[in-house]
């Protein structure tokens, strides 16, 4: 069954069927069309646009955690990282919370990233936990010891989510999958950080 909370797409079609109906009605049986009946759909469109602004889902919920952190990155706060960790998070190289945002004070030196692109690939929710697949085009500051290199890295990482007991979503787990393209893991990149 379609979630009109997910989807408002649908009362929208309700309405636009209103709206025909309130035409055939004016067009075959005039005497019965009443003026206010155009109330009908306007309502119906405007309960549609309010579930979709006021009702934020799952869904948006996890995307803004993902583009969050992505710009937590972006502007260089390890702080502003650790707010969107779970207090259980834990990875293949990070056991720990405390371990991986000590990692971000650690790799995120001021004026290293100009800009970080994200998009999402997919993102697949279940009650309390989720587990989305995105990547990051990474754009280094011109005159970061990380352009020397190279201007840009691409990266593409797979991360698990959960609900905390205010309905937000948290990050648990973060896998890196692959930088510029190679296949990687942490333990393969640990020893070039």
């Amino acid at each position: 069954m379609t979630n009109v909370t997910e989807n408002p797409l649908l009362l929208l079609t309700i309405a636009a069927l209103a709206i025909v109906a309130l035409w055939l009605l004016k067009v075959f049986a005039p005497e019965k069309h009443r003026p206010y009946y155009w109330a009908i759909p306007l309502a119906i469109t405007l309960s549609a646009l309010a579930l979709d602004f006021f009702i934020k889902t799952d869904l948006e919920k996890i995307n803004l955690t993902i583009k969050n952190i992505v710009k937590a990155g972006e502007s260089e706060n390890p702080d502003a990282i650790a707010a969107l960790l779970s207090n259980d998070y834990n990875d293949s190289l990070h056991l720990r919370k405390n371990i991986i945002v000590s990692h971000c004070k650690q790799l995120l030196t001021p004026h290293l990233i100009d800009k970080a692109v994200l998009r999402i690939i997919s993102i697949q929710t279940q009650p309390e936990t989720a587990q989305a697949v995105f990547t990051v085009n990474i754009f280094f500051e011109q005159d970061s010891t990380a352009a020397q290199y190279k201007k840009f890295m691409f990266i593409k990482m797979k991360t698990n989510l959960k609900k905390n007991n205010s309905k937000n979503w948290l990050i648990k787990s973060f896998e890196l999958v692959e930088i510029n393209k190679q296949k990687t893991n942490w333990k393969k990149t640990i020893y070039n950080f």
